[in-house]
C-alpha cells in the first residue's frame, strides 16, 4: 500500500510542480516580502527602516481604516443576494427556458468584461446628467433622478449592485454545472407526490447543490474584500468623503498616494487576517448545518 501509493504521490506533485512554482513566485513570496514590509517605514525608495509593530497601532487608531472596514461588512449584507440571485437565476435557464443559451451569453457577457470597463461605464451612465436619469426622466419617473455615486446615503449601495451584476454570470455558470450534476427522477418523483415548483427547489435543488453554495458562498466573501478595487478606482475613488472606501483601496491610496508602504503592507496582513476570519466562521457554520 505505502509503495503504491508513493508510486501515486510522485506522479501527482510533478504535475503540480508547475502551479506550485507558480503559486510561490506571485502569491506566496509577496505575502512574505509584505508581512516584513508591514514593519518598516518606506516609501518605495531605499532602504526600509524597522519600526516593530508601529505601523499595527498606527492602523487601530485610525479612523479611515475603520471606516473602509465598516464598508466591507456593510458590503457582506448584501451576500443573500449575491449568492441565492445566481442560484435562482441558474435554475430557471436550467428548467428548460426557452432560448437558454441565448440567456446564459448575455447573463455570462458582463463577466468577461474588464472590471475598468465596466467601472468607466457606470461611471458615464449613472452621472446626474447621464443616460441612467434622462431615461427616468423621459418615462416620468423624474422624481427617481439623484446623484446614484454622488450621494453617501445611494453610492455604497450603487457599487455593491454593479459588482453583483458583474460577477453574475460567474455565479450563474458554477451553479448551472451543479445543477446538471442532479438526477432529474428526483424532479420527476417530486412532481408526481404533487409539488410544485418552489417545493422541488428549497426540498431537491438546494440539498443538491448545497455544496456548490458554499464554495460560491466563499469565492464572494474573499471577492468582496480583494477583488473590488478596480471598481472603485473607476466608479468613486472611494467616494464621497469615505463612503466608498473599502480596505483594498485603501491599501492601495495608503502606498501610492501616502508614499507609506509598510503602513500599506500592515493594512494588507490585517485583512488578510479579516478574510480568514470571515472565510472561517462561515466554513464553520456551513460544517455545522451538515450535522
Amino acid at each position: 500500500m505505502t509503495t503504491r501509493f508513493v508510486r501515486t504521490l510522485i506522479p501527482a506533485l510533478l504535475f503540480l510542480l508547475p502551479a506550485l512554482a507558480i503559486l510561490a513566485v506571485f502569491r506566496i513570496v509577496p505575502i512574505g516580502e509584505a508581512f516584513h514590509l508591514s514593519f518598516t517605514r518606506w516609501n518605495g525608495v531605499g532602504e526600509p527602516e524597522w519600526i516593530g509593530l508601529d505601523n499595527f497601532a498606527r492602523v487601530l487608531s485610525d479612523p479611515v481604516f475603520w471606516a473602509a472596514l465598516r464598508n466591507n461588512l456593510l458590503v457582506l449584507l448584501s451576500l443573500p443576494l449575491w449568492v441565492i440571485g445566481p442560484l435562482l437565476i441558474a435554475t430557471i435557464i436550467h428548467s428548460g427556458l426557452p432560448g437558454a443559451r441565448f440567456f446564459r451569453l448575455m447573463v455570462f457577457l458582463p463577466a468577461v468584461l474588464s472590471p475598468v470597463v465596466v467601472g468607466a461605464y457606470y461611471n458615464v451612465v449613472l452621472r446626474y446628467n447621464g443616460p441612467f436619469n434622462t431615461l427616468l426622466k423621459q418615462v416620468g419617473l423624474d422624481g427617481l433622478r439623484m446623484q446614484w455615486l454622488n450621494d453617501p446615503n445611494t453610492a455604497l449601495v450603487t457599487v455593491v449592485l454593479i459588482l453583483i451584476w458583474a460577477t453574475l454570470g460567474i455565479g450563474v455558470l458554477i451553479y448551472l454545472a451543479a445543477l446538471a450534476q442532479v438526477d432529474p427522477s428526483l424532479y420527476d418523483a417530486a412532481e408526481i407526490d404533487g409539488a410544485n415548483w418552489v417545493l422541488k427547489q428549497v426540498h431537491i435543488t438546494l440539498p443538491e447543490t448545497r455544496r456548490t453554495i458554499e464554495f460560491w458562498t466563499v469565492i464572494v466573501l474573499i471577492s468582496s474584500f480583494t477583488t473590488v478595487f478596480p471598481f472603485i478606482y473607476t466608479l468613486s475613488r472611494g467616494g464621497p468623503g469615505y463612503s466608498t472606501y473599502l480596505l483594498d483601496y485603501y491599501i492601495y491610496d495608503a502606498a501610492f498616494f501616502g508614499g507609506s508602504f509598510g503602513y500599506a503592507s500592515a493594512i494588507g496582513m490585517i485583512l488578510l487576517l479579516v478574510v480568514g476570519a470571515v472565510c472561517g466562521l462561515a466554513l464553520w457554520l456551513f460544517r455545522r448545518g451538515r450535522q
